[in-house]
């Protein structure tokens, strides 16, 4: 079966589906070795602009996370549309939200992207915005004064009954950022007028917003952990029941 046609399957797929891919930032080498290996291998995964921000980076992990991410963006949106990875081009909305500049005969395809110390993960659909977050459990934060200052006061009774327990504060962490990265907002957007109920399964959650009553019934929220001491959370708009896929990406 040829690669286009894959490609156009797994799109079809899109109509009903909505799909999470992640990947472990090791596994693939940063791009000093690539150019080693393949005089100009760099130039096959970066676009210009790509290529000039990733080597103002001086942090080593910073770079390799920064590569990571939009290395496998590029190849991730590859699988659903017969386009090389280098041929993407994107813009950026009122607030800084990447998006896909639109062409002729390209499927209406919304995407968001998000890393941190060790992975990263996009989320891709057809069904309209979408929004990830991604964070790692060891990270230290204070959480009561944290949650005090960025949750509604639901979600900090809600953590003082868990005794702040880190699990609990990152699911309704990430579930907020991937919420306010979805409307395309970043933090400008998070404020104590919606708060999250988790369900009982802890695999998704329900809006409550106080100014906007039919928000709630407009996103839809999944709740994974793709590695151990990972929170991821998805935000995207669906009709109720739309199946959630989560898939390990491979650069091999």
């Amino acid at each position: 079966m040829s690669d286009n046609s894959v490609g156009n399957r797994l799109l079809r797929r899109l109509d009903s589906e909505v799909h999470v891919w992640y990947s472990l930032t090791g596994e693939v080498p940063d791009a000093e070795r690539l150019d080693v290996v393949e005089p100009g291998a760099i130039e096959n995964v970066l676009s210009a602009d790509e290529l000039s921000k990733y080597r103002a980076i001086k942090h080593p992990k910073s770079r390799l996370s920064y590569l990571t991410a939009h290395a496998m963006l590029r190849s991730v949106l590859s699988k659903y549309v017969d386009r090389p990875a280098l041929q993407w081009e994107f813009s950026r909305g009122e607030h800084g939200k990447p998006l896909l500049c639109m062409s002729a005969g390209l499927p209406d395809i919304r995407f968001n992207l998000t890393h941190t110390d060790g992975l990263t993960a996009c989320v891709v659909s057809l069904q309209g915005d979408c929004g990830i977050d991604v964070e790692r459990h060891d990270a230290v934060h204070k959480f009561e004064a944290v949650s005090q200052r960025m949750f509604a006061d639901e979600e900090s009774r809600f953590l003082l009954d868990h005794d702040f327990d880190a699990a609990m504060f990152y699911r309704l962490w990430t579930l907020r950022e991937a919420y306010v990265k979805a409307l395309g907002l970043g933090l400008v957007g998070s404020t104590k007028d919606f708060y999250f109920q988790l369900d009982r399964a802890l695999e998704s959650a329900r809006l409550v917003h106080r100014q906007q009553s039919k928000e709630g019934e407009r996103w839809s929220f999944k709740l994974f952990e793709p590695a151990p001491r990972y929170q991821l959370a998805v935000a995207f708009e669906a009709p109720r029941g739309t199946s959630v896929s989560l898939s390990r990406f491979s650069f091999n």
